[in-house]
């Protein structure tokens, strides 16, 4: 489900990726796969980190390679509170504390 489709939308985005990989599929293509962490800060001052991989299959075409497929395979999504910019139990250090 897209974030479309929940009707939501995002403000902005990261995007970790880690892990890829590629390698030949039966049919000429190249399958691409990939873990990654996308930090998605919504509006309402939500944030939710969206946990997955992609499995692409792309093609050559003049040259370069082209997507055929994109197949993104979300696994887990977490909801994180917002954050302030208050602390909470943490006594600030003073001004003449951090020119040491």
């Amino acid at each position: 489900m897209s974030t479309a489709d929940a009707g939501l939308s995002a403000r902005a985005a990261q995007v970790l990726y880690a892990y890829a990989k590629a390698f030949p599929e039966p049919d000429g293509d190249v399958r691409a796969l990939a873990y990654f962490e996308a930090t998605m800060f919504d509006a309402g001052a939500r944030t939710r980190l969206v946990i997955g991989q992609y499995h692409d299959s792309m093609r050559e075409v003049d040259g370069q390679l082209r997507f055929s497929h994109k197949r993104i395979r979300v696994e887990r999504v977490v909801a994180i509170p917002s954050g302030t910019g208050e602390y909470a139990g943490v006594t600030p250090i003073s001004a003449e504390m951090t020119t040491r």
